[in-house]
């Protein structure tokens, strides 16, 4: 982008405007190839505007977020930790309250039991995402100001992610739950 400077419009050439002058810019996004923004001073001198696709965009965001979900180890670590000590302890709180060959089953008990586990995964499977959003703002809001990509390439990506980290955290929340609740 260029900057330039011309006279106002009352003819005074000792004051001068500043403006930017629309122009092709590639901006490296992960790859080269997935980036080409064009600057629109008609409409807004900041906003930069992808020509790419929302599924472009999410390539690079997808890659970019397997691998901090690979690198951050101690994090996965931790969530299948917690969530194996929680059920473990509703496992055993509520052991074998689902096997109706027992003489002191009821469906009262057993409705109470699955709703417990149900209520905790649901939970248990919130907090990361509610407590990495905010740290991950700021990253966020920086590369959306450099229009190196959207909002709904963003949303969509991180959904995907968390969309399988929940559901292998969830299968190993019942798995604990069924085998030791019966």
């Amino acid at each position: 982008v260029s900057l330039h400077s011309s006279s106002n419009e009352s003819g005074d050439s000792g004051v001068t405007q500043n403006y930017l002058q629309t122009k092709e810019v590639d901006v490296p996004l992960l790859h080269d190839k997935f980036a080409s923004f064009e600057v629109n001073t008609e409409e807004n001198n900041k906003c930069l505007e992808c020509k790419k696709s929302v599924f472009l965009q999410c390539g690079p965001l997808l890659m970019r977020e397997w691998r901090n979900l690979y690198r951050d180890r101690a994090t996965l670590v931790a969530r299948f930790v917690v969530t194996g000590i929680i059920f473990g302890m509703f496992a055993f709180v509520f052991f074998q309250r689902g096997d109706i060959d027992r003489d002191n089953w009821s469906p009262s008990s057993h409705f109470g039991a699955l709703t417990m586990v149900g209520v905790s995964v649901m939970f248990s499977n919130v907090n990361p995402v509610l407590l990495t959003f905010p740290l991950q703002r700021p990253v966020f809001m920086r590369e959306y100001a450099g229009g190196l990509y959207g909002a709904i390439p963003y949303v969509l990506s991180r959904t995907v992610i968390d969309i399988f980290t929940t559901a292998v955290t969830s299968l190993y929340s019942w798995m604990i739950a069924y085998f030791l609740m019966g």
